[in-house]
């Protein structure tokens, strides 16, 4: 969870929530994202 938040806090990862009918049912967690990836 730590490492997590630190990709964030850098912009080399991020994490998405899979919701379905208004309950959390899974997660993708993305890392190694380079600059420019996400724009």
């Amino acid at each position: 969870m730590k490492q997590l938040r630190r990709n964030e806090r850098a912009s080399t990862g991020a994490v998405f929530a899979i919701e379905q009918h208004g309950r959390i049912v899974g997660q993708i967690s993305l890392g190694a994202i380079c600059y420019g990836a996400m724009r």
